[in-house]
């Protein structure tokens, strides 16, 4: 089995996303996901905003998944998760800022 490293594979994904979603919405939506797990044919990152899952599913799921999948060189699924760890974590970066 393949091993792929999540946070360089997200990294070359949010580069070629970068070119395909309005500046606005990358910043505010796709930037502050995190690389959460790959495992066999699903890649999933977290968010700290509930809302940020509906935008994204809305919006730019399939733009998403199918970058994912050519960077992988097959298709995966793209899953968002929300995670109350991050949502802290960045409260409390936001406080120390």
């Amino acid at each position: 089995m393949e091993t792929i490293d999540i946070n360089r594979t997200w990294e070359d994904v949010l580069l070629l996303l970068k070119e395909e979603i309005p500046e606005p919405s990358y910043s505010t939506w796709i930037v502050p996901l995190v690389p959460h797990s790959f495992n066999e044919n699903e890649f999933s990152v977290l968010t700290a905003h509930n809302l940020a899952i509906q935008i994204i599913n809305r919006s730019y799921h399939d733009i998403i998944g199918k970058t994912i999948s050519k960077q992988l060189g097959k298709d995966i699924a793209f899953r968002i998760i929300y995670s109350k760890e991050l949502e802290e974590q960045q409260k409390k970066q936001a406080k120390k800022a």
